[in-house]
């Protein structure tokens, strides 16, 4: 995670620390480490509550997200990469994580990124159903263009050549991609959003309609 950071040029504290620790000024200076800022952070949080059971539940189950989302982006070697650089200077801790806390991994859930998502799902679904009709027909109009090209029936590759069925074919795309204002199948993709059925079960019906009206 720090390293796609530090190859994207992407500057935040931990990728200016890990840029630190390897420059000749470490020898020399000292910087925060942003790691046991935020591990500061969530122990002052959990003191100023009394240490309250559920803070501290919800504080270790941040902790444990925060450390397993290293590893699930790139991998146990990254998680051990970010550990080597962040808590080079602590090998109590860094064992701690690697050999007792990364145990706990697959125990954590993710509760907020699911509300997300499932707050950007509803979003998405909102903004079909209750666009301008412009908006709507420029987000669908080329995926039912595409959807409208005909092609060879057969499934072999062999007689693919074959001089009717390529005329045909090519007389049938011609009239089908002529032009339009594609109404027929928008208002089918409009139902079928209405209703929440799948466009892509969907477009096989759609261009059928259209079909029928430039046979």
């Amino acid at each position: 995670m720090v390293n796609d950071d530090i190859t994207s040029n992407s500057v935040t504290s931990f990728t200016q620390y890990a840029l630190f620790c390897n420059s000749q000024e470490a020898t020399d200076k000292q910087l925060s480490n942003p790691f046991y800022v935020f591990l500061n952070l969530c122990a002052d949080i959990y003191e100023n509550s009394y240490q309250d059971p559920q803070t501290g539940a919800f504080l270790g189950r941040r902790i444990a997200r925060t450390l397993k989302s290293i590893e699930v982006s790139n991998g146990d070697s990254a998680l051990r990469q970010f550990l080597h650089i962040f808590c080079q200077d602590n090998s109590d801790l860094r064992d701690y994580i690697q050999f007792n806390l990364r145990d706990q991994f697959s125990y954590v859930t993710d509760p907020e990124k699911t509300f997300f998502r499932h707050i950007h799902k509803a979003s998405v679904s909102y903004a079909r159903t209750n666009c301008k009709l412009e908006t709507y027909v420029g987000d669908h109009l080329n995926q039912i263009e595409n959807a409208l090209k005909i092609h060879s029936f057969r499934k072999s590759s062999e007689e693919t050549n074959d001089r009717d069925e390529q005329l045909l074919i090519s007389a049938m795309n011609y009239s089908v991609t002529a032009g339009g204002k594609r109404l027929r199948p928008l208002m089918m993709l409009m139902v079928a959003d209405q209703y929440q059925l799948s466009v892509k079960n969907i477009l096989p019906l759609a261009c059928g309609i259209e079909y029928l009206h430039t046979r």
